[in-house]
This record gives C-alpha cells, structure tokens and sequence, in this order.
C-alpha cells in the first residue's frame, strides 16, 4: 500500500491499471497538497471520475475528447465536462501507482504546473532538485533561463507520466526517440484541429491553418530536443541528439582524424556535437571550430603522442602550437594560413577550453589556457 509519503513508498508497476481507494488518495492529497480549497477540490474530482469511470480500463478505451474532457458528459460551469478536473489524480496515478498515460492524452492536456508545491510537486517522487540542476544546467549551455524551465517542465513531465516512473535517470535515448515520433505522428492526424481546438477554446485561431499540424510537431520536437542536448551534455544519454530527420553533412560525420587517441576522441567530438545540435551557433562556425580543433589534434599527435587526454594539456604545450601555426602551410594553396584563419582557429581552441572547464568535463583542460591576446591581430586598412 502507498503511504502519505507518496514518493518514497511508491508502487511498482501493476500489472493492470486500477484505481487508488479513496483513503489512498486522501492520505496522499493530505500530506502534499497544502491549501484545503484544493484539497476539497481534488477529491471531488476524484469522486467524480471514479463514479464516471469505475473500470479505468474503460477510460483508457474511450474516445480521446471524451477521456481529455472535453465531450461525453454534462458541461461544468467551465464548459469542460467532471473528467476534466480529474488531471491532478491521473498525474498521481501515472506518478505514485505507475499507470502510465499514453502520449495522445499528455498532448490535449496543459501540464504547465506539473512539478509545482502547490500542484503536489513534492510527493509525486521526481527529484525536484534535480530538475533545477538541469534547468540551471541547461542555460548555462545557452538557453535563456525561462525557455529552459519551461522546455523542460514539458518534455520531462510528459516522460514520466508516459513511462509511469518518476525517475528523471531512467529516461533514455530510446525514450526521448520515442516521444519524437510520437508528436510527428500526432501532428499529422486527421482530426488535429479539432482536438487542438478543445484545448484551445477561447483561442481557437491558434490551431487554424492547413500547417496547424506542423506547427506543433515542430514547436514540442524542439521542446524534446532542447532535453536530449542536456542528457547528451551530461552523459546520460549516450545518442547524440539530431535536428528533424535531417541528414549529417559530410564534415560531421568526420569530425576527427582516425588516429585520434580515444579520450581526446570523445570529448572533442561530444563539444562540436554539442555545439552543432544545440545551435549555439551556425554551422559554419562550427566548422571553423571543428578544424582548428582538428588541426590542433593532428599536431598533438605528431609532437606529444604521449598527450592521451585534453586534461594533460598545459599553457606550455599551447604555446609551442602558437608558435608552430604560422609556419603551417595550407595543403590547399602551399601558402601559410592567413591570418584570419589562424586568429579564428586559434580562438576556437581557447572557447572549447574555456567551455569545458565550466561544464566540468572529464578528459578535458582544467581551465582557460589561451586568451583573445594570443591570436593574431588582422590589420585594419587606413581609409585614405
């Protein structure tokens, strides 16, 4: 039996979907929902959908309007019909009993206060202080502070009310594959419009147009995106995250030489991925980085085989390569590297430092090694 705890004495996943008795859910909604109007409101929600629906399997049947609320009964004073209010105890259920929801229902309904204290955050068994690590974590990696809480708030929740599990570790590469799919092939369904409409009732103009449906797939396919760059970056999810289908270009499948020492290997190819898929920057940028980082790799490996890992680089070894760059010559023209390329690569090389250091990375330099002053200056013409 699941105690007031909720979190820490949740079930394991049942075997058939069922509903918590009424003093199971009592207990829960008394020790973490903390203001009584909504208390009283949350069980009589539950009352009302569990006399609706006394065989959950049967909600689970039924058409998607009719199980989200919107048709299928008599309309409440908010236009909606008594199942609609019964979102706070299906969350429990999904969170606390393990009775996953599918993806259908989690994308017809507005989960915006999914993990706050007065929605029940604190006994439904997510660590909520990892989910701030992670947005935290998430705009130091480029993404403003709002869109990440939010980006995350979305993508997450749904997870774990799909997968009936509130452990943010147990999500997967698979998962998150999973869940892009499945917001593709919701966004391409006949009756999209109608029930994006039902969400959207004082608003309906949002779901409007013949590309309604591309909008939201592109809009939520970020959303999961911006989670897979953050499980990638952290190393719990070891698929690098992939824009759309869109096809890697030929210079990102080779982003270093074979012969690159396997440590080295791995924390350069993970930085330039990082920085490609999470759109920090262009392309091209990127490939500016990826060959001076490259060229740089080629070098080690020449003059220090016995550097394995970025962590044994010190300011003495970059600055032989400063010193060694200009006398370079290109393969392309047999001329040295102008200027510009140097400054550029030179640059390239001092950020993933800078990066990696403030990322905390493994394999990786310790600290700032190079500075802007340590690439050339270009010569500024004089105007006439």
């Amino acid at each position: 039996m699941t105690s007031a705890a909720g979190a820490t004495a949740r079930f394991d996943v049942p075997r058939e979907r069922r509903h918590a008795t009424e003093a199971e859910y009592a207990a829960w909604v008394k020790a973490f929902i903390p203001h009584y109007a909504a208390r009283y409101e949350r069980m009589a929600a539950y009352r009302r959908f569990v006399q609706a629906w006394p065989d959950l399997e049967d909600w689970f049947r039924a058409p998607l309007l009719v199980r989200a609320g919107f048709i299928g009964g008599p309309l409440r004073a908010t236009g909606r019909t008594g199942t609609f209010s019964a979102s706070g105890y299906l969350v429990y259920l999904a969170l606390v009993h393990g009775v996953g929801l599918d993806y259908e229902f989690l994308f017809v309904r507005k989960y915006a206060r999914l993990f706050s204290v007065q929605a029940g955050g604190k006994g439904l068994g997510a660590d909520l202080d990892l989910f701030e690590a992670h947005a935290t974590r998430l705009a130091e990696l480029g993404y403003g502070p709002e869109s990440a809480q939010t980006n995350l708030t979305w993508a997450i929740g749904r997870l774990l009310l799909h997968r009936g599990d509130p452990d943010i570790t147990a999500i997967t590469g698979g998962d998150l594959f999973d869940m892009a799919e499945q917001i593709r092939s919701f966004g391409q369904r006949e009756d999209f419009a109608q029930l994006r409409a039902a969400l959207y009732q004082k608003s309906p103009w949002q779901m409007t147009g013949d590309n309604a449906g591309e909008r939201f797939a592109r809009a939520h396919l970020a959303k999961v995106h911006c989670l897979h760059v953050l499980l990638f970056n952290i190393g719990q999810v070891t698929e690098p995250p992939i824009v759309g289908t869109r096809r890697r270009r030929n210079w990102e499948k080779n982003l270093l030489p074979e012969s690159c020492p396997p440590r080295i290997r791995a924390v350069v190819e993970r930085y330039l991925r990082t920085r490609l898929e999470a759109q920090f920057d262009r392309p091209q940028t990127v490939r500016i980085a990826r060959e001076g980082l490259r060229r740089f790799v080629n070098w080690l490996g020449r003059e220090h085989p016995e550097i394995t890992s970025m962590a044994q680089l010190d300011r003495a070894v970059l600055e032989q390569y400063l010193r060694w760059l200009p006398t370079y010559a290109s393969q392309t023209t047999g001329q040295p590297l102008h200027v510009t390329t140097r400054k550029h690569e030179i640059n390239a090389i001092g950020v993933f430092c800078r990066d990696t250091s403030i990322w905390g990375w493994d394999d990786a330099p310790g600290g700032p090694l190079l500075t802007t002053r340590d690439a050339p200056r270009i010569q500024e013409t004089i105007p006439r």
